[in-house]
């Protein structure tokens, strides 16, 4: 997934298109320093409708919702907690559209509703989940 959907992959994208002669305004906010591409100057193109970032980002979307039905006809879980500094900075952008693909996976139409939410942890959830399991794991031995 991190292939396809990874702040990596969205950079990748850009400078590709970037290299294409598309010419987004986003490279105005990096300033021509292509190298590494923040998650708030995504939401800031994003918010300014770019017309090589948002298509981008839409696949990103796209991809992470295939992604979420996979997810889905494995667990049926009642909810999919999205995290990290791109959902972070551009979740509301996202988070509804991959809630759009996911609703449109016909094997589970007549299924209880699957909801996909942004985490309340940002970047702290890799972190904060580590913490959590090494808790629990020591409260088992004592």
């Amino acid at each position: 997934m991190e292939a396809f959907i990874g702040r990596w992959a969205i950079e990748r994208d850009i400078r590709n298109a970037i290299n294409n002669g598309k010419k987004p305004k986003l490279q105005k906010l990096l300033k021509k320093k292509l190298f590494k591409i923040k998650s708030r100057v995504l939401k800031e193109a994003l918010a300014k409708k770019d017309p090589v970032v948002t298509p981008i980002i839409r696949g990103v979307c796209e991809h992470l919702g295939l992604a979420c039905i996979s997810l889905r006809h494995i667990f049926d879980p009642e909810c999919i907690i999205l995290g990290g500094g791109v959902i972070e900075a551009c979740g509301d952008f996202i988070i509804p559209i991959v809630q759009k693909v996911l609703e449109k996976d016909k094997f589970f139409r007549r299924m209880r509703a699957c909801k996909v939410k942004k985490s309340l942890l940002g970047d702290d959830a890799i972190l904060l989940g580590g913490v959590a399991l090494a808790r629990q794991s020591e409260a088992k031995r004592a």
